[in-house]
């Protein structure tokens, strides 16, 4: 059903109850209407009964039948009417009831009444009235417009009340309206937002309208095609950083078969100068230096290899030994820190089996972590957590007491490795969730956190919380 058709039929419905309810106030305001008519005609016959009763009457008759002529008066339920009865002195025996204070909208009615139409005339009926005692009394009828008035008054407020009421009965039926057709935009503008955090699983369901239904279809397409985008691009990536590990592992092999025999080569040969030239100081003093200097380079570039191949690995030469790789390089930062920075390790695998592209990525990650605190954080304590649980998930943490996100801030600003960071955790199918370890602190320091599913079904990363440390390793 398209969109259109739904709000028109609710529409109609709305538009059917609102006449129904204004129906039924306009029976109830007839209703009071012919009740106020049969009273003031009831009371015009008492009238004109009381009436009739003084003619002839003796005395004490015509005391009753006046004070209920009075009583009738004072009522104001004699319609468009009001008695005037004076003796044949001319004293008024029964006179118009005094006007009752009216609202100011009524008293508003009546002026605008008076602008328009001039002042009311007020026609009397007069008759003689033959007592037995030989005195003629006269009654008059004059008219009062005060119950028309009032009427009519009712009448108006009536009608802007049953206005009110049909446009209040309207208005809340088509904000309901609106409500019911539009309320599965709500699920709509949930999938957005799952689709905005790249959780690509939801899908919506079928809706209610054809234009609704159409954007849902959309996007659920357009889900499948960013999930199917997003795998591609992690798998791309994650690619990238085998071809990475590879190329580094090509390079260690290259300068260590032929960079380290030139090296060894020319290490022999400066000993060999060194041994020669002992009877001449000044060439002796040169070979001596040359020995050095071959010496340095010989340890920069096993420095580097370690760098580039952590512990000889190769490509197909069996598991990495994570573990160790990790109990190594903290050792390595212990003793290269100078003694400014304690660093802390707590492993807890558990025996889980975790794929080669993970651990090497684990390993590179923890590295460059360490380096940043090393180099940016001048933090006291660091602390490496590596824990796998039984639901096939892994969380690795590296958190510092060092300066902050400030020197984090900057040092991504200047290519310290965050990014990379970042690109190695997502291309497993994580995030990494960069905190301060204690905020509000003077030094708040940095928590680089990231969960990892063993399962390969990459999930967003989660902040996890280690608050005992175990013995720095």
């Amino acid at each position: 059903m398209e969109m259109s058709s739904l709000l028109m039929r609710r529409a109609a419905w709305v538009t059917l109850l609102g006449l129904c309810c204004a129906l039924l106030a306009a029976l109830w305001q007839a209703q009071v209407n012919v009740r106020h008519e049969g009273i003031g005609a009831q009371r015009t016959a008492e009238l004109v009964a009381h009436l009739t009763a003084l003619q002839g009457g003796g005395q004490a008759g015509a005391g009753a039948s006046l004070g209920a002529l009075r009583r009738i008066n004072a009522s104001g339920e004699l319609r468009h009417l009001q008695l005037l009865l004076k003796d044949g002195e001319g004293r008024v025996l029964v006179g118009p009831a005094q006007q009752e204070a009216v609202p100011a909208l009524f008293r508003a009615l009546r002026w605008v009444q008076a602008r328009w139409h001039g002042p009311a005339a007020a026609p009397a009926q007069t008759w003689r009235i033959a007592r037995g005692d030989g005195s003629d009394w006269q009654a008059s009828l004059v008219w009062n417009p005060l119950s028309e008035q009032r009427e009519a008054f009712g009448d108006i407020v009536g009608v802007l009340a049953l206005l009110g009421l049909f446009s209040a009965t309207m208005l809340g039926g088509v904000c309901w309206v609106v409500r019911r057709a539009l309320a599965p935009l709500r699920d709509i503008l949930d999938a957005i937002s799952r689709y905005e955090r790249s959780d690509y699983a939801h899908r919506l369901p079928a809706m209610p309208t054809r234009e609704l239904d159409a954007i849902a279809r959309a996007l659920n397409h357009l889900a499948g095609a960013l999930a199917h985008t997003q795998a591609t691009r992690r798998a791309l990536s994650l690619r990238v950083l085998t071809l990475q590990e590879q190329e580094r592992a090509r390079l260690a092999r290259e300068l260590h078969d032929e960079f380290g025999q030139v090296l060894t080569a020319m290490r022999a040969d400066t000993a060999y100068m060194a041994r020669k030239t002992r009877a001449d100081p000044a060439l002796n003093a040169v070979a001596q230096d040359l020995a050095n200097h071959c010496e340095r380079i010989h340890l920069d570039v096993r420095d580097l290899l370690h760098g580039l191949r952590p512990h000889g690995l190769l490509p197909g030469s069996g598991p990495v030994p994570l573990a160790r790789m990790l109990g190594e390089l903290v050792e390595g930062w212990r003793g290269q820190a100078g003694g400014h920075t304690a660093f802390a390790l707590r492993l807890d695998l558990d025996g889980a089996d975790l794929p080669d592209e993970l651990a090497l990525s684990l390993y590179r990650m923890t590295q460059e972590a360490l380096t940043n605190v090393v180099r940016h954080a001048r933090a006291g304590q660091a602390n490496v957590s590596l824990r796998a649980d039984g639901a096939g998930t892994v969380d690795w943490s590296v958190e510092d007491d060092g300066v902050g996100m400030a020197a984090a801030s900057q040092s991504a600003r200047q290519g310290h490795g965050l990014d990379g960071l970042r690109e190695r955790v997502w291309a497993h199918g994580a995030e990494i969730e960069i905190s301060e370890s204690a905020p509000g602190a003077d030094r708040p320091g940095l928590r680089l956190a990231a969960r990892f599913c063993l399962a390969g079904a990459g999930g967003p990363a989660e902040l996890v919380n280690h608050d005992d440390w175990a013995q720095e390793a």
